[in-house]
């Protein structure tokens, strides 16, 4: 842990604080004026909400801290293959916990994949419901592009170099993944079942995994392609249908463990040699 000095701590404490407060002003205030226009707000206009939220609050906070815009708007050239073995480790790591999550189906799933080439001229791959929703496009939008483009500024390119000021790496990566965390809590309640347990532990790991390749790119490129492509997957998942959804999970768990052995090989290889430890 670097040294540092505990009125810097107290100060960058209170001004996070007051950044998050001006958060919750800002939502409080569009769900005000929201209000007015639409009588009924249920939890179909939640990411219509969020965007407003995000795209009022993020320029603010931006302008606010114009001077220190440069600590994070470098964009190294990042390798796409670097990119997508991340990607598909994570979506490996998500379909772990998805299918703990659906694990009833599990057995249906392998049934119904000894009858897929029955099924699949019937035309059951995707939920049209859930597709054919009016908000299905709002709510793509602003899931898997926005948010994650206005995250990863806030978190990884604001928060986590405040933090890592202070702190050395190991520790910012943990306090950053821990608030990113404690602010997708609500991501449990989902239907009516309380899987915030699983929901935060996937949450976490993600954000660990993001930083920690931010830190190693030094490119806020990494987070958010990282992050778009986690929420596409998360999104998405639910316009699949249960037994296609297991099976696609499945495959991204073995394509997560062939890549995750193929590098694990190239590390013990490289230490055995020279010492050089290639990264993934």
């Amino acid at each position: 842990m670097k040294t540092f000095d505990y009125k810097n701590l107290i100060f960058m404490i209170i001004s996070w604080v007051g950044i998050f407060l001006f958060y919750f002003f800002i939502n409080a205030v569009v769900f005000y004026i929201f209000g007015l226009f639409v009588k009924d707000i249920t939890m179909k206009y939640i990411y219509i909400f969020t965007v407003i939220v995000d795209i009022i609050f993020v320029p603010i906070i931006l302008v606010l801290r114009r001077k220190e815009i440069k600590t994070f708007a470098s964009l190294p050239c990042v390798q796409i293959s670097y990119i997508f073995k991340i990607i598909f480790i994570l979506l490996a790591i998500d379909s772990l916990f998805f299918i703990y999550i659906n694990a009833n189906y599990i057995s249906s799933s392998f049934n119904f994949l000894c009858n897929i080439f029955n099924e699949i001229g019937k035309n059951n791959f995707l939920d049209y419901k859930y597709i054919n929703d009016p908000f299905y496009i709002y709510d793509f939008i602003a899931l898997c592009f926005i948010a994650p483009i206005c995250e990863e500024i806030i978190f990884r390119g604001l928060m986590y170099n405040d933090i890592k000021k202070i702190f050395g790496v190991r520790a910012t990566i943990f306090i950053t993944s821990f608030i990113f965390c404690l602010l997708h809590f609500n991501d449990g309640m989902v239907d009516g079942e309380k899987l915030i347990i699983i929901r935060a532990a996937s949450t976490f790991i993600f954000s660990v995994f993001v930083s920690y390749y931010y830190e190693k790119t030094k490119s806020l490129i990494t987070p958010v392609l990282l992050h778009i492509f986690h929420n596409l997957f998360a999104f998405n998942a639910d316009a699949v249908k249960i037994n296609y959804r297991i099976i696609v999970f499945f495959i991204f768990i073995i394509i997560g463990l062939v890549i995750i052995t193929i590098e694990g090989i190239k590390y013990i290889k490289n230490k055995n040699t020279n010492g050089v430890i290639e990264e993934i």
